[in-house]
């Protein structure tokens, strides 16, 4: 598949390419086709000739951009190559015998990127027909010259090379000329017109003749010219060159007017005939004519416009020189014009990145593994020799390294790993400097950009927000925002807020606030109490680790239905740990006394107890008379000494059947407000509570009746939050009422009717007063939120 690689323009490349891998070394793959081959002819197949090779498993493939990707397609999924567009050698490649079109292949398997470097040879057809320069040329011989003179001729012109390229002259059949066909110092055969035998100008004064020029492609191609040849009357002597040819080594970097040869011809004869002017052959061309100059009298030969090694570096032409008598025969001398190199060029480079988006850019992951590849670097230096020898230097961060890949070519590789959030962007030099002297040095810069891989959580402004809330709020009011940022871009650094799934006394966190997503803001899902609500007389305190001293457990709350000083209270540890805890005996706050360490229990208890400040209070064996209430069709009974209930009396003492501030005696109907009401066995307008629940100070309704006086209940402890579930039935200052007793059994639940107050759902009160006693007045009752234990209901006329 091809011979000795080549490298196109005398490019010297620096290659750099990106992957996950480790090191992959560059492997060139070579092809044939040939020139004019219609688009889509398969060239070759990579995945099978690699597989043929490694044994490697499924590999696709991308081609690196490069400027002459038109000419040769590839199959990404397989590595099939194809004809692109229809190649045409002469164009691409002019006279060069070797013709390759380079280019460099990415294979990605599984995680493994690899170079692989692909050169097609265009092999050349024979397309092309040899050219002469006329279509018919004209020569003057003397009639005297000599058999054996050489004069040449028009040579032919064949874009094709090697055996499609001419290979021989035929001139047409005559006596007195032939052919001797010769090759140039730059392999340009051509023919020389040869006189085989004297002239006559008398006999013969002219002949044409037809030369044909042949190329060795089968079936071969041909060119022909027309020469027409005019024989002179003689002039006895020709002019002589000291030598017949000279070869001249020129610099490229000559100035225009460097002396190449200084050529003399001498002539024996006189005057005119002995007289020798200098200039071209005839068959010199226009390209030979505008490079280099012949003075006219004295042979010099100059440089008249710089020469480039690099564009030719071979001319042979003829310069020569004729005498001005009549019928001149010319004397020919051959120059050879070597263009010797000189360092007159600086390295080019040309970055392609396997992965580009912007120019001057190549992107690489910072996940990517250590020794993975970036981009593409392409050197080349127009020189040749030492002159266009490139030797590459990468600067700019250690990160990254030279490693070669194939024959004079390299790699930039990493060299551990990356990471975008320390160094996103790295700024590197390539320096490419050529093996000259002096050298030639170019240097360019270019960008590695680091994409962004989600390598890094969120993480929060603060390890622990403290944020203060004030009691009954709103729900919905906002709490306070969190912040978190992430290093990352783009979706990768975008951050989302969202409850941990965590529970706070039994119930999910959720249910006591929600987070908005998009901004951190916290915000209440209900209205927040500061004081822990009672469980049958218990409150459950959360503690955290390592709590100081001093710290506020929680606050305790009693309540005496007394008023005034009758109702200060102070507070005190009936049960617990006076070591770790103690009450402030005028708030109620429980304060730890010591640091909680982790070899504390779990679960400490305390007991604290509410006492009134005068004696005689809060005797929890007093005797207490039970109080009935009406529900629907059932009685309930509380009693005034229940734990959880607390009463308030009015303050003023037993109440008078027909005191001042009462308008009822007796069966007589009752005035309110100066009118007539019902009689007590009738219902009339109540308040929602007292038709369900029976009298209070606010309200007049039928009740039970108090047989005794009693003191004012003991203090009850109770707690803030509970207060939102407790129905108090105030006590209305302005008026008194009567109370009959009824005999009213236990209810069911005081929950429901607390509730049917709420909802003002109640069943109509009926009952039927019996003797009117003088009663005290009773304070005003706290229902605590419990379901007590259904017992049979009495009948309620018993």
């Amino acid at each position: 598949m091809g011979g000795k690689g080549w490298n196109w323009q005398s490019a010297l490349m620096c290659v750099v390419l990106a992957s996950l891998a480790a090191v992959a070394q560059g492997k060139t793959m070579k092809y044939q086709t040939f020139e004019e081959d219609a688009p889509g002819t398969v060239i070759g197949n990579l995945a099978k000739d690699i597989a043929a090779a490694t044994g490697g498993s499924r590999t696709n493939f991308r081609m690196m951009k490069q400027f002459n990707s038109s000419f040769v397609r590839l199959r990404e999924s397989d590595g099939q190559l194809s004809i692109g567009e229809r190649v045409d050698r002469e164009r691409v490649c002019k006279h060069t015998l070797h013709c390759l079109i380079a280019f460099d292949v990415v294979s990605f398997s599984k995680e493994q990127f690899k170079l692989i470097h692909v050169e097609v040879e265009v092999k050349d057809i024979n397309d092309n027909s040899p050219e002469f320069p006329r279509k018919e040329s004209s020569l003057e011989i003397s009639e005297n010259t000599a058999v054996g003179k050489r004069i040449p001729l028009d040579f032919a012109v064949d874009e094709d090379v090697g055996l499609n390229y001419i290979q021989s002259y035929q001139i047409s059949v005559n006596s007195h000329f032939s052919i001797d066909v010769l090759s140039r110092a730059d392999g340009v055969k051509y023919a020389e017109l040869v006189l085989m035998k004297e002239l006559d100008r008398e006999t013969q004064a002219t002949y044409a003749l037809e030369l044909v020029a042949m190329d060795g492609g089968n079936p071969s191609r041909t060119g022909t010219t027309r020469i027409n040849v005019k024989v002179k009357d003689y002039n006895d002597n020709s002019p002589v060159f000291d030598r017949s040819s000279f070869s001249v080594d020129l610099p490229e970097d000559a100035p225009v007017g460097t002396l190449l040869l200084d050529l003399n011809a001498e002539d024996p004869d006189e005057g005119l005939n002995g007289e020798v002017v200098y200039g071209f052959g005839n068959q010199v061309p226009a390209e030979i004519r505008q490079l280099f100059r012949v003075d006219r009298k004295t042979g010099r030969l100059t440089l008249e416009t710089p020469v480039d090694f690099e564009s030719k570096n071979t001319y042979e032409f003829d310069v020569q020189a004729s005498d001005l008598g009549p019928n001149p025969s010319p004397a020919i001398c051959k120059i050879v014009v070597q263009v010797q190199d000189v360092n007159d060029n600086a390295p080019e480079i040309s970055i392609t990145p396997m992965t580009s988006i912007t120019a001057g850019i190549a992107y690489i992951t910072e996940a990517a593994a250590r020794e993975s590849f970036v981009a593409l670097v392409s050197t080349s230096d127009r020189d040749s020799g030492a002159n266009g020898q490139v030797h590459c230097t990468l600067y700019g961060h250690d990160h990254f390294r030279l490693q070669q890949a194939y024959e004079d070519s390299f790699m930039i590789v990493s060299t551990g790993p990356l990471d975008r959030e320390k160094i996103p962007e790295y700024n590197l030099t390539v320096v490419a400097e050529d093996l000259g002297s002096p050298p030639f040095r170019t240097i360019t810069q270019y960008t590695i950009r680091l994409t962004d891989e989600n390598d890094n959580a969120p993480v929060f402004s603060k390890a622990a927000y403290e944020v203060a809330v004030v009691e009954n709020n709103a729900p919905g009011a906002y709490i306070t925002t969190v912040v978190a940022r992430d290093t990352d871009t783009g979706s990768n650094g975008k951050v989302s807020y969202k409850l941990a799934d965590t529970y706070f006394m039994g119930s999910p966190i959720s249910t006591f606030v929600s987070v908005d997503p998009a901004s951190g803001s916290l915000y209440a899902l209900r209205s927040f109490n500061y004081e822990p609500p009672l469980n049958n007389g218990s409150a459950e305190v959360l503690l955290p680790r390592d709590a100081p001293g001093g710290y506020v457990v929680t606050r305790v709350q009693a309540r005496d239905a007394d008023e005034g000083v009758n109702s200060e209270l102070s507070y005190g540890l009936a049960t617990g740990e006076p070591s770790v805890f103690s009450v402030n005996k005028a708030t109620g706050e429980i304060y730890l006394n010591q640091v909680l360490s982790h070899d504390v229990d779990e679960t400490l208890s305390v007991t604290v107890t509410g006492y009134s400040t005068l004696p005689g209070y809060g005797n929890a064996k007093e005797a207490v008379r039970p109080i009935t209430i009406w529900k629907g069709n059932s009685y309930a009974t509380i009693s005034a000494r229940d734990p959880a209930f607390s009463g308030k009396d009015s303050g003023k003492g037993d109440s008078d059947f027909n005191d001042s501030d009462s308008d009822v005696s007796g069966d007589t109907g009752l005035k309110k407000d100066g009118a007539v009401v019902p009689p007590m066995g009738a219902l009339w307008a109540c308040t929602s509570e007292c038709k369900v629940l029976g009298h209070s100070d606010r309200c007049w309704s039928p009740s039970a009746a108090r047989a005794n006086a009693a003191p004012s209940p003991a203090p009850t402890l109770s707690s803030f939050g509970g207060l939102s579930k407790t129905a108090s039935l105030p006590r209305d200052p302005n008026r008194r009422d009567n109370y009959y007793q009824a005999h009213i059994p236990k209810t069911v639940g005081l929950q429901s009717v607390y509730e049917k107050v709420l909802h003002r759902e109640y069943d109509y009160v009926l009952v039927a007063p019996p003797r009117p006693v003088r009663v005290q007045e009773i304070s005003d009752i706290t229902l605590p939120v419990y379901t007590p234990t259904p017992t049979h209901c009495p009948n309620a006329d018993a």
